[in-house]
């Protein structure tokens, strides 16, 4: 989850001064409450993917910000459990150990 966005672009800074070339960001949630724009702008993050379980409310030209669906996947996980069928099937049974 990115809300404010201080933690992560502080670990992106840490990246980058111990030789990181290039640091990406993934979350599940992009909340992204003020001044997280601000502070992602400002950032040494290259890239950032959420997923689209929320709106996304800011625009960004830097970080490139990518959304992955999961809509689909929710639709089927919620059909799957209604009708009692396997949600690891979902998956391929790759989420079991």
């Amino acid at each position: 989850m990115i809300d404010g966005a201080g933690t992560i672009c502080a670990a992106a800074s840490q990246l980058k001064m111990h030789g990181a070339t290039k640091v990406s960001a993934i979350a599940t949630h992009g909340i992204f409450s003020p001044p997280a724009a601000t502070r992602l702008r400002a950032s040494s993050i290259d890239y950032v993917a959420i997923t689209d379980t929320l709106p996304l409310t800011v625009r960004l030209s830097k970080p490139k910000i990518v959304i992955v669906s999961v809509v689909e996947l929710i639709a089927e996980a919620i059909s799957a459990i209604f009708e009692e069928r396997s949600v690891s099937e979902l998956f391929d049974g790759e989420n079991q150990t």
